[in-house]
């Protein structure tokens, strides 16, 4: 396998690039989920698709900014609606054992 540079620097690796700290901090983690309510419309009109969003995270694990990277139209607002109420364990450095 060849390695490619990080986009923008020469390192060849997010590890590299980040001097080491990426790769000592933990990912967030998923402590509660809401499923999406399907629209009516959408539900009669026979429609489906995935929806792509993009949420950061504040340091208490709400979502504090929320936007759509790729819109299936009607099920936008589903989607967006479910993502808000989402709660993650927010990511922190990893302490040594």
């Amino acid at each position: 396998m060849r390695k490619v540079p990080w986009p923008g620097s020469k390192a060849e690796s997010p590890e590299e690039f980040a001097g080491g700290v990426a790769a000592a901090v933990k990912e967030p983690a998923l402590v509660h989920r809401v499923d999406p309510v399907y629209p009516v419309l959408a539900v009669s009109a026979g429609l489906e698709g995935t929806v792509i969003l993009e949420a950061i995270g504040d340091r208490d694990g709400r979502v504090e900014s929320l936007r759509v990277l790729r819109s299936q139209g009607v099920l936008d607002r589903a989607a967006l609606d479910a993502v808000k109420t989402v709660a993650l364990l927010p990511s922190a450095p990893e302490r040594p054992a």
